[in-house]
């Protein structure tokens, strides 16, 4: 009798047991299926765009407690998705992908795979090349986010498996281009405050005015000057508040104060602006010259209006530069580069 009895309980144990590694797995399972922050939006109308290859599969690892590079992580994912890739975005390296790749490989890569593990690097401790792992050196590739680090680590690991991909801007509000506004805070209808002068200072649509500059006037007096500027598809507020709260309002959004007056003793608006560290485009009246001490401040003859022109143009096609730069990184060119990188390291390994 006893030994029936023990022979059952050596059973019920055995089968509790088995129960608890199952329940365990089926744990284990649930969490590495959970760890998938981004599953595959793979568009078969992308792919076939592509020429209908056999699409590429990557699996794009990145740390839950990320900011900006989790963003980066997001924005690649999404591109690749675009791109005609099955693309995941997760917190684990896997094996039946065609890559894994790691943003960034100073937090995220562990150890090879059996994919291509390719990093993307960010940046040395202290700039100092002694701060780097060995095991990230057992990247497949290693893409870098900027020269400074390619050509540091062109020393120890092989530049032919190095690259640069920059990312591009992460959060979708900067996309939307904002221009630059000109304030003009004295009253208008008086020659001698340049209502005339800044009348005809457009005989025609400026394209490059057009698209980049935002005119504030502030104080009365300026509606035709409001009129003729809107009437040539350039952006204008007019504000006729005259009090102190209207011009501190003013201060507080624009990019330069314009004084376009052809005399006059002051302005106090020069002083105005200098509180608030806004940069100047004055005519050489007044106390002008007297207050004349910032580079990016602009001084030009009252009532030249070819002056006055060339100086605006030149500050738009400075803005326009710097956007020209940053619309270099967007990521869709970033998914092509990097989709070009795969391609090939798929290419050597047959």
């Amino acid at each position: 009798m006893l030994s029936i009895i023990r022979l059952v309980s050596h059973r019920l144990r055995h089968r509790l047991q088995r129960v608890k590694f199952n329940t365990r797995q089926f744990i284990l399972s649930l969490r590495r299926r959970s760890r998938i922050i981004r599953p595959s939006q793979f568009d078969s109308r992308n792919w076939l765009a592509t020429g209908g290859s056999s699409p590429l599969r990557i699996n794009i690892v990145t740390v839950s407690s990320g900011w900006i590079l989790q963003k980066i992580a997001e924005r690649v994912w999404d591109a690749l998705c675009n791109a005609g890739v099955h693309a995941t975005l997760s917190l684990d390296p896997r094996d039946d992908c065609d890559a894994n790749y790691y943003i960034d490989i100073q937090n995220c890569f562990r150890g090879k795979t059996r994919a291509l593990d390719i990093g993307y690097f960010t940046h040395l401790h202290a700039d100092d090349i002694k701060s780097v792992e060995p095991h990230w050196l057992e990247c497949d590739f290693i893409i870098h986010m900027c020269q400074r680090y390619y050509r540091a680590f062109s020393h120890i690991y092989p530049v032919e498996r190095m690259a640069v991909i920059c990312p591009g801007e992460v959060h979708g509000g900067f996309v939307k281009r904002r221009k630059i506004k000109i304030g003009i805070v004295q009253r208008g209808h008086y020659e001698g405050k340049g209502f005339f002068f800044m009348l005809n200072l457009l005989d025609e649509p400026n394209p490059l005015l057009r698209d980049w500059l935002h005119f504030v006037f502030v104080g009365k007096g300026w509606d035709e000057v409001v009129k003729r500027y809107r009437s040539l598809g350039i952006e204008v507020t007019y504000y006729q508040n005259e009090s102190y709260q209207g011009f501190y309002d003013c201060y507080q959004q624009i990019d330069y104060l314009l004084i376009p007056s052809l005399w006059e003793g002051g302005p106090m608006s020069l002083i105005q602006a200098y509180l608030h560290s806004i940069p100047i485009l004055a005519a050489e009246v007044g106390w002008v010259p007297d207050h004349f001490v910032d580079e990016a401040w602009m001084m030009f003859t009252p009532g030249d209006k070819k002056a006055l022109l060339s100086i605006l143009e030149r500050i738009c096609s400075r803005s326009a530069a710097r956007r020209a730069v940053a619309e270099k990184f967007s990521y869709a060119d970033y998914a092509s580069k990097f989709l070009s990188i795969v391609r090939k390291l798929k290419e050597a390994q047959r």
